[in-house]
């Protein structure tokens, strides 16, 4: 799976770069539709900030919904490493689904998946319910 950078919504759409675990600061290949057609990329979430329980102060966390991860096939190396044959998937389920390693806090509040990409829940109760509802 790849993630896309943390930058790529100021950078034209033919310059958007993804960074899978083995390799960082790769492109989708340009025969790809979403080179093609790049607004299919972003984000279709309605708001997304998922404030902790009661009001929101400065000082807490904000826990965003709805992330997606790229899932492709395989990484072509030429003179630059791209992307090919991808796909959009919801991240939350795809890393519980398909991560070789699983590594927790003791309240389930930090998930990392496969040593590199971590997920941060609200709250234990969020947490002990994804991984009961994944067995």
């Amino acid at each position: 799976v790849a993630i896309a950078d943390e930058y790529n919504s100021w950078k034209k759409d033919s310059d958007q770069v993804f960074h899978t675990k083995a390799k960082q600061f790769v492109v989708l290949h340009p025969t790809s539709v979403f080179v093609s057609q790049p607004g299919i990329l972003e984000s279709q979430e309605d708001g997304g900030d998922i404030p902790e329980e009661g009001p929101l102060r400065s000082d807490q966390p904000k826990f965003a919904s709805k992330h997606e991860l790229l899932a492709f096939v395989d990484l072509l190396e030429t003179n630059k490493p791209y992307l090919v044959n991808c796909v959009r998937t919801p991240a939350l389920q795809t890393l519980l689904l398909f991560s070789q390693a699983l590594d927790t806090n003791a309240d389930c509040t930090r998930i990392i998946a496969d040593g590199w990409l971590e997920i941060c829940l609200p709250d234990p109760v969020t947490g002990e319910q994804l991984f009961s509802a994944a067995q």
